[in-house]
């Protein structure tokens, strides 16, 4: 099995960081007037620009974030700030004697319009944000550092959940505008991120703590700049980077879970570093399992050769004997951050910025789920209107989950002459879930009851670096701007050593007969997966600073990404087989540390070995080369055209095979082992803002984008991603989704953080791919597979709005509306494949839908945010707020055959959050999430009753916690 990420070397250099000496501090007898400078058209930073007093020899120049600092003797002076093509801007400022005077300037208006900035950036404050996305090309909206300070969430994901358009399904995966995560993409400092999913193209959200963040994005509409493969939206993620001085941060906290801590929480023995979030090695297979060639099973020869039957029976004997579980009381949720950084002034006005933060999460949660499954009743399987259902699943469990969650954050940039920059961004998250499962339950369709004890350990760990350049050429009065980067991310998931246990016994059985161990496959099994991800991209822009035909300023710009990844799955399974009589160690409860010692291997009464024979592994990889020009320019004055073109051309690659068999991947007429899909494809884009008001846009929008399969989905082979989940199996004849997209919004922005925003939205999707449901062989239960259906349509309305209520309170309420359509297939077709006239061994006879029209799968008809904040004072930094979440039905799993669809029910999430400054140094926050204890409920609907019946139900308890943070 492959290790996990090493990060030991990353965190000793990261840590050298903190002996840097803060050789930035101020000299008692000068003061510094230090700011930024930005363009009024396009928010962004103007670099170049000339900072000069006249008369004296103070003078500056803008860097590439258009920031700058003079350091002057203390009084009063006149700065004219100077950049050809723009208005000269004169300000007066006061210097005083070991002080830091801000000054922020608009470049491009006749007179000062107030914008607020903090941070090396225009985007880590609301209001700078609120600048960031009045000023964008592209319809956008975002949550920025201080908005996630002032919440209760610990990841990127509990922070998306407050942005409009967003819905965020199990904790971590994003739906923007109701599109699942296939139809949007992740950026990582403006490099992609790969999925440490084995069966997923999204990148779990719960992986980016949210102390190391400085804004999240999310871009609605389409610049040929971008990828094109999203329609949803376009998620750009940027991490903290240095400060313009030294600066420290250390930040504690505690929390409590009403359903867990301090109460019974079920555990087992684990590796010595579970506590960091990483196995040490404790849960891999035993060398003398893992030592042999890979071509090599752990399994019994014969009298012609092979693994002797001894050995292999021993081998069951050399596993960790850590089948049992024993209880604790949970104890409290832990909350550890640190970060330190600076800027270096060196020699001939180069400079050296760092930035180093840590992130540290330790929770514990019990969760009671309830979860039912149903056969369909009905002679007229075929007719949606006549289903029955009836449950030939019930089972209660209990999860009991320990989750750690470790960040870290190494940002270097080193600027080595005048407008010429190099950086280094660094990002390394794991994310590991320990857990037991124990359940109970009665089986209809096997007709017996049983107990399952299931122990796991997932770890899932990325690594991303970037390593780029900003550059600036003077060629004539602008000077032209060179950016380039290269990227190297590393997503992995390991679950080591998933085991599970089953006892069971006649479903007409007494009370005082006790249940057996049984003979399949679910018992005594011990389960191995490992998933990599690699994603290398190298990418460059170049802009050209032009004038049109009216003399306004304009830019060009062109560029190209070169991209390839390349992603494994590697599985295995062991089981130990009970081959003799049973006796006193089968019976429930005797732990599996009596089943499974040493002595029943010894009499033969277990016999262990590999099973093998399932195509449960693959390579995969492809390729994107993508080249594009893009014009922002006004048209006349007040109305901007943002737009071009982007030419992708893509190819993707998949084999599936027995991982000792890699050189024979199965490939029959109807389950073909080899997915190919290649493509190339010209998107056009047009944004246009026009800005009929100083304080309002309105903007319009068309883009062409797509959405391609994953490289999983196009390997029909069916296998488990987890061990007890339900079957998924790819389609090698998916196509890609081509979309049209429509957006109008008008905006108004009434000061620097007050907003108000509606806009519409229309997309028109060829062929959308989706996870559907399918009837298992058995006839019970459904197993799931991917398909294109015919067409799609969505409209949408969004609404936002932020606004004060005189000088203390404040309201943030956004919220968004979708109607969605699916045309699946014709009734023709439909009818063909019910009648036969289809191989029914065919893919695309898999698909027989229940529903020929329908909503899209994942989608909600509505998401609403709610913020109400009170201020204890008129400067608003200290605050107590409501903050409330809701999302509407969404389709859970789409039905065929005439089982009906399914629904996880509408559910509203209140969280409250009180920050107190207590001083320029010290910050508390005390925060609860989910007051209200919601319920989460899954349902089928029986539609010749009209019953929702329960597929899944749970909670997971309120919870309060405090933390402190303390700047040196």
């Amino acid at each position: 099995m492959n290790r996990p990420i090493s990060s030991n070397k990353l965190f000793i250099i990261s840590f050298l960081f903190l002996f840097l000496p803060a050789t930035s501090a101020l000299f008692a007898q000068t003061g510094t007037v230090r700011g930024t400078v930005i363009d009024s058209v396009s928010g962004e930073p103007v670099f170049g620009a000339g900072v000069l007093v006249p008369g004296t020899k103070f003078f500056a120049q803008t860097d590439f974030d258009g920031k700058y600092s003079l350091t002057m003797d203390p009084g009063e002076y006149d700065i004219v700030i100077k950049m050809a093509g723009y208005t000269d801007q004169t300000r007066h400022v006061k210097v005083e004697a070991g002080r830091v005077t801000a000054l922020n300037v608009t470049m491009g208006i006749t007179q000062a319009q107030a914008v607020i900035v903090e941070g090396r950036a225009l985007n880590n404050t609301e209001a700078s944000m609120m600048n960031l996305q009045r000023k964008s090309g592209s319809v956008s909206d975002g949550i920025s550092q201080e908005a996630i300070r002032r919440s209760p969430d610990a990841s990127a994901g509990e922070a998306l959940r407050r942005v409009t358009g967003i819905s965020i399904i199990g904790g971590k995966y994003i739906f923007v505008r109701g599109l699942g995560e296939r139809y949007s993409n992740t950026l990582l400092n403006d490099v992609m991120l790969p999925s440490p999913e084995p069966d997923r193209r999204v990148v779990p959200m719960d992986l980016f703590p949210a102390s190391l963040i400085k804004n999240i994005r999310v871009i609605k509409t389409f610049l040929p700049e971008d990828p094109a493969e999203f329609s949803g939206g376009l998620l750009k993620i940027e991490t903290l980077e240095y400060p313009d001085e030294f600066l420290m941060t250390v930040g504690l906290g505690i929390g409590v879970n009403n359903n867990t801590t301090f109460r019974n929480f079920q555990t087992y023995r684990g590796g010595g570093q579970d506590f960091l979030g990483r196995d040490d090695g404790y849960r891999d297979p035993p060398k003398i399992v893992s030592g042999l060639p890979d071509i090599v099973p752990f399994i019994r020869g014969s009298s012609f050769g092979g693994i002797p039957t001894n050995l292999v029976s021993a081998g069951g004997i050399t596993f960790p004997n850590n089948w049992d579980t024993y209880n604790i009381n949970a104890p409290l949720d832990q909350d550890l951050k640190f970060t330190v950084g600076n800027t270096v002034n060196l020699s001939n006005g180069k400079k050296f910025g760092f930035l180093f933060g840590t992130s540290y999460i330790h929770k514990y949660q019990t969760t009671q789920l309830t979860d039912n499954r149903y056969g369909n009743l009905s002679t007229f399987v075929n007719f949606e209107e006549t289903s029955l259902l009836a449950p030939f699943l019930k089972e209660t469990s209990t999860r009991s989950q320990e989750n750690v969650l470790w960040g870290n954050n190494l940002n270097l940039s080193l600027q080595f002459a005048n407008n010429q920059e190099i950086y280094t961004k660094t990002f390394f998250s794991t994310n590991s879930d320990k857990y037991v499962r124990l359940s109970d339950g009665e089986n209809s369709a096997e007709t017996r009851r049983y107990h399952a004890q299931t122990t796991g350990w997932i770890e899932r760990n990325i690594l991303h670096q970037v390593f780029g350049g900003k550059h600036a050429f003077n060629f004539g009065s602008q000077p032209h701007k060179l950016t380039w980067n290269f990227g190297y991310s590393q997503a992995q998931r390991n679950e080591p050593d998933l085991k599970q246990q089953l006892w069971a016994l006649p479903s007409g059985s007494t009370p005082l007969e006790l249940a057996v161990r049984t003979r399949d496959t679910n018992n005594g099994s011990r389960f191995y997966s490992d998933t990599r991800d690699i994603v290398r991209t190298l990418g460059a822009g170049y802009e050209i600073p032009f004038t049109q035909w009216n003399g306004l300023a304009s830019k060009f710009k062109l560029g190209f990404l070169d991209q390839s990844r390349e992603k494994n799955y590697d599985s295995s399974r062991y089981q130990n087989r009970n081959v003799g009589a049973t006796n006193a160690t089968d019976y429930y409860p005797v732990p599996g540390s009596l089943s499974f010692n040493a002595a029943q291997f010894v009499t033969v009464k277990y016999l262990f070995e590999e099973q093998i024979g399932e195509k449960n592994s693959f390579d995969a990889r492809s390729t994107v080369r993508a080249y594009y020009g893009q014009f922002d320019m006004p048209i006349v004055n007040k109305l901007r055209f943002i737009g071009g073109a982007r030419y992708e051309d893509s190819y993707q690659y998949i084999v599936t095979y027995d991982r000792y068999n890699r050189g024979m991947p199965e490939n029959d007429i109807f389950r073909p082992g080899i997915g190919e899909l290649r493509k190339v494809d010209v998107l056009p884009s047009a944004n246009f803002v026009w800005e009929f008001r100083t304080d309002m846009n309105l903007r319009a929008a068309y883009s062409e984008t797509l959405a391609r399969p994953d490289l999983r989905e196009l390997s029909n082979f069916a296998f488990t991603p987890y061990f007890g989940g339900e079957r998924l199996f790819g389609n090698p004849n998916l196509a890609r989704t081509y979309i049209h997209n429509y957006d109008f919004r008008w905006e108004w922005y009434i000061t620097p953080d007050e907003y108000i925003g509606i806009g519409v939205f229309e997309k028109q999707l060829s062929q959308p791919i989706e996870s559907i449901g399918v009837v298992a062989a058995a006839g019970f239960g459904q197993d799931f597979t991917f398909d294109n259906a015919r067409l799609g349509k969505i409209n949408g309305l969004e609404f936002e709005m932020r606004k004060y209520i005189g000088k203390r309170f404040g309201a943030e309420f956004n919220l968004f509306f979708i109607k969605s359509q699916v045309d699946v297939m014709s009734w023709v077709d439909r009818e063909l494949i019910r009648n036969g006239f289809v191989d029914l061994r065919s893919p695309r006879a898999l698909y027989n839908p229940t529903n020929l029209t329908r909503r899209l799968q994942g989608q909600s008809d509505y998401v609403y945010n709610v913020k109400l904040s009170y201020y204890f004072s008129e400067e608003k930094k200290s605050s107590f707020s409501l903050l409330y979440n809701i999302f509407g039905d969404r389709l859970y799993s789409v039905g065929t055959k005439g089982f009906p669809d399914t629904y996880e029910k509408s559910a509203g999430i209140m969280d409250a959050v009180l920050t107190i400054h207590a001083s320029e140094k010290l910050d508390f926050k005390i925060a609860a999430k989910n007051i209200l204890d919601t319920r989460f409920k899954i349902v089928q609907e029986s539609r010749l009753t009209g019953e929702e019946m329960n597929y899944r139900s749970y909670r997971v308890g309120p919870s309060f916690s405090t933390s402190l943070t303390y700047k040196f």
